[in-house]
Formats: C-alpha cells, structure tokens, sequence
C-alpha cells in the first residue's frame, strides 16, 4: 500500500458539505441527553399500553414490535424537541 500524505493541517481543512463556513453559536450536549432520557421514560410508561394494544394484532411480535417503535418513536421526538429549543433560543 502506498502512503498518504497530508500536507495541510487541520485549520486549513475545508468544511464539510452542507455545512456553515463560519462557526455559529453552540450548543451544550445536556439539554440533549435530558430530553432523551425524559423521552425514553415517556415511552417506558407508554409501553404497557402499546403492548396491551397490538398483542391482539400481532401476537408473538407485539413487544419487539412495540419496543422499536416506542425507541424510535422517542429519539425522533428528542430530535424535534431540540430543533424547537434550538430555534427558540436562535441557535438555528
């Protein structure tokens, strides 16, 4: 294998597609990981109920089945309730 050589250090990297030239204001991780986890214990209380709900459906597949959509169903809430405060605060 041939090597790969790099003759630019990393402040003169260009950015990456769709992305701002400029940085703008940050963000803390927190705010977050507190929706997230806020979102998953929504979706644990809910879970009964969805399991309750598509058992006669589904039957052996109801709790895979319910687990990943109520998963999926909390990170994409996460996602939109960030945007929200992202946008509220004018980050975005």
């Amino acid at each position: 294998m041939g090597s790969i050589r790099c003759t630019r250090g990393v402040n003169q990297a260009s950015p990456l597609p769709n992305r701002a030239t400029t940085p703008g204001k940050s963000t803390s991780p927190w705010t977050d990981r507190i929706i997230l986890a806020s979102c998953l214990a929504g979706a644990w209380m809910v879970a009964p109920d969805a399991f309750e709900a598509l058992d006669s459906n589904l039957g052996i597949l109801t709790k895979p089945v319910a687990v990943l959509g109520l998963g999926i169903a909390a990170v994409l809430l996460t996602e939109q309730i960030c945007r929200l405060i992202e946008k509220l605060r004018g980050i975005r």
